[in-house]
């Protein structure tokens, strides 16, 4: 196998591909389909070969720069980016292993002269674009972005390939190869062919924007018939604006394009993120029709039309009553929220304005569900994240339907997978009011009703002020009466069987699944149960000694923290280990203790009780911020517990016996608690959850009880004391609470979970 003419088919590479055939051929290799014999899954192998005239030093520099940059590569994590699997050596052939991809790369979509719709553009283009700013995050460039390294999976998922290697290709092509080289000239930027060694991450996003130009034109905006005029082209000419040869090209996309291309680097978007916010914002601005017209004129739309049954909709269906002599469009909406201030401001605008809808409200995602198979709606009006889990079942439902989303949830991933279930308009959540506001206008624009657009939105400020005050006082009344916990049931045992536990340390209810994750600590693993305590899923792997605390992202992610370590471990849903950022030290990044774990807005904190400080990293597992004063009082002394609900982070400070509770923009809102047995003290308070209506609960592990405030802070009641018995605690660790409002007590000391559930009453021992 040494010689580099050899066949590999039915050879076995790495000691564990098998090679099945080849699958493609590039300038600088081989690319084969293969099996991991030992995992039986289809990976692609890719090879290095080189021209027979690099040799000597040259030869090396371009092997060591293929291996360097696939490690660097194999760290990207992204869903729009190939996976590497690994890198090494046989017999002196270099072989990469990557994730297989089966489908078509733009490039194929643009030979046959696919006519794409301006959504299936705008939705490759949005992750393409995340797929850079991921990996400019971690100090990765492209350098060759164009339709071939961009595949179109049968779901819709774009990915893109080459990541990192890419770079290699035009010092190992041969020159006299024009198409190759060719193919790469035209899309690279001038400061790439100036000086190849000094390139910034803005050099992808001209590529991507001679790709935008491409697409929307079927022309390449630097195109020389030889290598030499197209790189005078590239570093000289000015491309000739897009709409020339498009009129129907949006002004919108031309100007994103464009600024792609500038010829200076500084005048371009500073980051790919930009890019895609650019993007992504256009795509919501438009109509369910407008995003459905094919980009150019004058073709049919071929065969191979990506399939986008994901975000088709049904027409706008109308019902028309007669008012007088005026005839007034009468809409039926269904209005999803569990916030009840919002629920009753929306319903009490509506009947202020004397607005033709027609509503019905509910605030689970099951009875929504219900509804939508009883009934006939023209609008759906939808939070993202209710008490019983995400509404992802209900919006799948919904799709012939127009659908508003109003949440906080604010994660572009999130953003871009919810426009894929057809949503026409995405807005965050600020005040009741203004989201009100939008609705109606959202409404107003998808209608074309004259009726709505003679509501004035402006004095809607001063109506509805008086009727704010009315409704969230009247809410906070029914949070004053008192509730109590009751005992239900004990999950699990002593022992290391799938739904045992030794000496775990944390609990967390998945909203998304209704699953239950438990740091199984001395076990070395993480269990994720259902919600009776049967085994779901174990992830073990041997690098984990001590799991203490675990999270997930609405996208599905799990974060597990080892205690022995300090490093954050992410998981997939199905227990892969996906990527490790954290771990010991004293530089930025690092911890010198881990206790506990949070996702909040985007980002991944982590407690550092021995440095008296609370890390904050991206989802790239990149430092953001360090919190060390969440007030004037002073610093953390050892923070802990913490919780993240939708708008506040709530921190333990087990040091002090206090409670910190912060806003998105880390200021502290709320402080409670000190040291002590009385009522509203603690001991050491170590778990602490929040359910949907606010109810803060903190178990104190030396109190062995668990403690409910009110969302001011405000002592409603105790439960619990040292024991063995039901209801009864050694060292409670940690609690969580189901979407159902089930209170799961980690009663660290007995090795089990203990469920109670929260009744009110009109006393509370």
């Amino acid at each position: 196998m040494s010689d580099e003419n050899t066949s590999l088919i039915g050879a076995l590479v790495l000691g564990k591909y098998r090679v099945i055939r080849e699958i493609g051929r590039g300038g600088m290799g081989l690319v084969y389909l293969a099996e991991d014999i030992r995992l039986g899954r289809e990976v692609a192998l890719k090879e290095l070969v080189l021209s027979r005239t690099i040799q000597g030093r040259d030869r090396e520099d371009v092997i060591s720069r293929f291996q360097r940059e696939a490690r660097t590569t194999s760290t990207l994590n992204h869903p729009n980016i190939v996976t590497i699997f690994d890198v090494g050596e046989d017999n002196k052939r270099h072989f990469i292993a990557m994730e297989y991809l089966p489908g078509n790369t733009l490039k194929d979509y643009l030979d046959q002269g696919h006519n794409f719709l301006l959504e299936e553009l705008l939705d490759i283009l949005i992750q393409v674009a995340s797929a850079l700013d991921h990996a400019h995050s971690k100090g990765v460039i492209h350098r060759d972005i164009k339709p071939d390294n961009v595949k179109i999976l049968q779901d819709d998922i774009v990915k893109i390939m080459d990541f990192g290697i890419a770079g290699l290709e035009s010092k190992s092509s041969n020159l006299t190869q024009d198409g190759t080289i060719l193919g790469t000239i035209a899309y690279i930027s001038p400061e790439q062919l100036y000086n190849s060694k000094n390139v910034s991450t803005r050099a992808d996003l001209f590529s991507l924007g001679v790709m935008m130009y491409e697409l929307f034109t079927r022309k390449l905006p630097f195109d020389g018939d030889t290598v030499g005029a197209t790189i005078i082209k590239v570093m000289n000419d000015l491309p000739v604006s897009p709409s020339k040869y498009n009129p129907k090209l949006p002004d919108k996309i031309e100007q994103v394009i464009l600024r792609c291309l500038e010829k200076d680097p500084m005048k371009r978007f500073a980051k790919a993120r930009e890019v895609m916010q650019e993007l992504l914002a256009y795509k919501i601005s438009l109509s369910h029709r407008e995003l459905q017209e094919p980009i150019m004129d004058g073709e049919i739309a071929s065969a191979s039309r990506l399939q986008k049954s994901d975000t088709a909709m049904a027409p706008f269906r109308m019902t028309a009553i007669t008012t007088g002599r005026i005839k007034l469009g009468k809409y039926k909406l269904l209005h999803l929220e569990d916030d009840p201030i919002r629920k009753r401001i929306f319903s009490d605008l509506i009947k202020q304005e004397g607005l033709p809808f027609d509503w019905m409200q509910v605030d689970t995602v099951a009875e929504a569900l219900q509804l939508l198979g009883k009934h006939d709606f023209d609008f759906l009006i939808c939070d993202y994240l209710l008490k019983d889990g995400y509404s992802d079942q209900v919006l799948d439902k919904a799709r012939h339907m127009p659908i508003i989303v109003v949440t906080s949830t604010s994660h572009p991933q999130t953003i871009i997978n919810l426009m894929k279930k057809g949503i026409v308009d995405y807005i965050l959540k600020s005040n009741a009011v203004d989201e009100v506001k939008k609705i109606i206008q959202i409404i107003q624009e998808k209608t074309g009703d004259q009726h709505l657009a003679q509501v004035d939105l402006e004095g809607f400020e001063e109506k509805s002020e008086a009727l704010v005050q009315r409704t969230t006082l009247e809410t906070k009344k029914q949070d004053q009466i008192p509730k109590c916990l009751e005992f239900k049931q004990i999950l699990g045992r002593s022992g290391s069987a799938p739904g045992e536990f030794a000496s775990p340390r944390w609990v967390y209810a998945c909203l998304r699944t209704h699953h239950l994750l438990v740091a199984d600590t001395q076990n070395g693993r993480v269990q994720v149960l259902d919600a009776q305590g049967h085994s779901k899923l174990q992830i073990l792997i041997e690098e984990m000694k001590a799991p203490c605390a675990v999270a997930t992202s609405p996208e599905g992610k799990i974060y597990v923290l080892d205690a022995a370590d300090a490093l954050v471990r992410v998981f997939d849903g199905e227990g892969k280990l996906l990527e490790s950022f954290g771990g010991k030290g004293d530089t930025p990044g690092k911890l010198v203790s881990a206790f506990g774990l949070a996702y909040f807005n985007s980002k991944i904190y982590v407690t550092d009780p021995e440095a008296h400080k609370v890390h904050v990293f991206d989802q790239q597992g990149m430092i953001q911020e360090v919190i060390l004063n969440p007030s004037e009082s002073g610093e953390f002394k050892n923070p802990s517990g913490i919780f993240a609900s939708d708008t506040h982070l709530y921190i333990l400070d087990h040091g002090l016996s206090q409670v910190h509770v912060l806003n998105a923009a880390h200021q502290q809102v709320l402080i409670f608690g000190k040291r002590g047995t009385g009522k509203g003290d603690f001991v050491i308070p170590k778990g602490i959850a929040v359910d949907r209506e606010g109810h803060i609960f903190v178990t104190d592990v030396l109190g062995h009880r668990v403690q409910i405030f009110d969302r001011e802070g405000k002592w409603l009641c105790a439960y619990g004391k040292k024991g063995v018995n039901n209801g009864e605690f050694n060292n409670p660790e940690s609690v969580a609470i189901s979407p159902e409002g089930q209170v799961f007590i980690l009663d660290r000391g007995n090795h089990r979970l203990q469920v109670l559930e929260f009744k009110r009453a009109e006393t509370c021992a």
